[in-house]
């Protein structure tokens, strides 16, 4: 049997042929079997494959081969993997890199040389999921015990450190990520398991992902001076008791000409309570949101959200913020049973500025809603030019109405990316 697996594998490997030094193969989506075609994308890749059980540093003078990555590569527990200001890690098709639970990575990044991991396809020819994307597994709480994303279903929430830490990302942009490892089965931007709030995370952007740019599945880890540009999907999403606080953060939408390919429910920000029965309310999904701007692409059609808080989730807004230009209501609180078992309560404080907000009332009798939230009439030119298509690496243009809601203006120049290939 092993025999013929090897074999499967050769001869998938004698099927690509569009293959470059960098891994740049063809499109593997277009295969029925899924893992045997990520098994010889891994073959036919020439850089770091499989696991990294001993300390790693990579270095931004290294090799190409010592800066792309093939198949998943795992940092096992006790590992960290350090990568020094200024590197650019390749991820080749249907790679993706893994800090798996007890390991660590270590990517500080200055605003000067930020750390970039992003698709080995030559700059001009990126597109949206090119590779997988970058997955932190740690041991602070989630509401229920599960198993991550990805061909390789790992176990993440029966851990019950808090302050656990799997390192520090620190100036590190993200970008073309969420391949496709199975139907309908994408990797996000940056994926956190159970990641504590010991996990350093600031000044980072997500760049074109092809699934949501963050999604946070249970832990306490906390993300500042984080933004979301491009995105297919959600922009920020929480969900499996997920504790913790987000601060001066921002999503920019691009138009679907930009080479983005929009889901069937784009967000800003996706917040739900719980994913299960669990009827342990303590635990359920808590976040504090402070200072955000929320750009949308109007022409993204009627699904377009700002943000949508539902089953059970609690969400405190602090120190303001605006959703803006979004394709309908701008912000949802859903207390409606949506076609889940899974409704509960949503409780939402606290002001923030919106074109438009929605209490959905719930069909579950007995069950109540509460949310204090503020609308006025916004702009999207209130606040940001527009990206253009034709000068794809010009930033937009930021007002001072848009300064004003962070605490610190600008954060995000010098150091993001705004080209959309």
């Amino acid at each position: 049997m092993k025999g013929m697996k090897l074999l499967q594998v050769a001869v998938a490997v004698i099927a690509i042929t569009a293959t470059t030094a960098n891994c740049d193969l063809i499109n593997p989506k277009e295969e029925d079997d899924t893992s045997l075609l990520l098994a010889a994308l891994a073959l036919q890749c020439n850089g770091i494959s499989g696991d990294i059980t001993s300390d790693l540093t990579i270095k931004a003078s290294d090799d190409v081969t010592k800066r792309t990555l093939c198949g998943a590569v795992n940092v096992t527990s006790g590992a960290t993997l350090t990568i020094e200001a200024g590197t650019t890690i390749l991820g080749a098709p249907g790679s993706s890199l893994w800090v798996l639970e007890g390991g660590k990575i270590t990517a500080i990044g200055t605003s000067a040389n930020p750390i970039v991991m992003t698709s080995s396809r030559a700059d001009g020819s990126r597109a949206t999921g090119d590779w997988g994307g970058l997955v932190i597994i740690g041991k602070a709480p989630a509401l229920d015990s599960a198993t991550t994303e990805g061909t390789v279903k790992y176990s993440y929430g029966s851990g019950s450190t808090n302050a656990d830490n799997s390192g520090t990302l620190q100036y590190v942009r993200v970008e073309f990520a969420g391949y496709e490892v199975a139907a309908g089965d994408e990797l996000n931007g940056i994926s956190l398991y159970s990641v504590g709030s010991g996990t350093t995370m600031d000044h980072i952007q997500v760049h074109m992902p092809l699934d949501d740019g963050f999604e946070f599945f249970g832990g306490r880890a906390n993300l500042s001076f984080a933004l979301v540009t491009g995105g297919s999907d959600d922009a920020f999403d929480a969900d499996n008791g997920y504790q913790g606080s987000w601060s001066n953060i921002m999503e920019y939408r691009y138009p679907t000409n930009a080479g983005i390919k929009a889901s069937s429910d784009p967000r800003g920000f996706e917040i739900d309570g719980r994913n299960s029965n669990n009827t342990t309310t303590a635990s359920y999904t808590n976040v504090t949101i402070s200072r955000f701007l929320m750009i949308g692409e109007s022409s993204i059609g009627s699904t377009h959200e700002g943000g949508k808080i539902r089953e059970g989730a609690t969400v405190t807004f602090s120190n303001g913020g605006v959703f803006t230009n979004y394709g309908q209501t701008s912000f949802i609180v859903d207390c409606d049973s949506n076609g889940s078992a899974f409704a509960a309560p949503v409780t939402v404080t606290g002001n923030f500025n919106s074109e438009t907000t929605t209490v959905k009332k719930d069909t579950i009798p007995g069950e109540t809603c509460s949310s204090n939230v503020t609308n006025s009439s916004e702009s999207k030119s209130k606040y940001a030019s527009d990206w253009s298509i034709s000068s794809p690496s010009t930033e937009p243009t930021f007002t001072g109405s848009a300064n004003s809601i962070f605490s610190t203006s600008n954060w995000w120049t010098t150091w993001t990316n705004w080209k959309n290939n």
